[in-house]
């Protein structure tokens, strides 16, 4: 995510005075400062409640309670685990969905990447002619 909003502005300083703002929400909505379980039943949080969905740190964050606190054969360790996880909002979350949805996210904000990258350098390109190799 660094790298696509960094591609995303041609001034260092712009991007980073620009990810507090991208990056604060996506925290917000990881599960660990709010709590996912009731974001849905207030009328302002219902609005961003979408951006939880496109933060890494959501899954990173519910990819470790998922592994720290596993469903076992026993039953007090069993009911302790469940109820951990659902006063996150994490029940019946799985570990691999969310490195799946890790691995979608890097993709596609390294697709981002390129696809400011490739912007910004047709944008320069316009009307210049090729000077490469003249001198030869």
């Amino acid at each position: 995510m660094g790298y696509a909003l960094s591609s995303a502005f041609n001034e260092a300083a712009t991007a980073v005075a620009f990810a507090p703002i991208v990056n604060m929400p996506l925290n917000l909505l990881s599960g660990y400062m709010i709590n996912l379980k009731n974001i849905y039943e207030h009328s302002p949080q219902r609005y961003i409640a979408w951006l939880e969905y496109v933060s890494p740190v959501r899954y990173g964050f519910t990819a470790l309670c998922v592994l720290q606190f596993p469903v076992t054969d026993d039953e007090e360790t069993t009911k302790l685990t469940e109820k951990v996880l659902d006063d996150y909002g994490l029940t019946g979350k799985s570990y691999w969905a969310c490195f799946g949805m890790l691995v979608v996210l890097f993709i596609v904000f390294r697709a981002l990447v390129v696809v400011s990258l490739a912007c910004q350098d047709r944008g320069k390109t316009k009307g210049m002619t090729d000077t490469r190799n003249q001198d030869i």
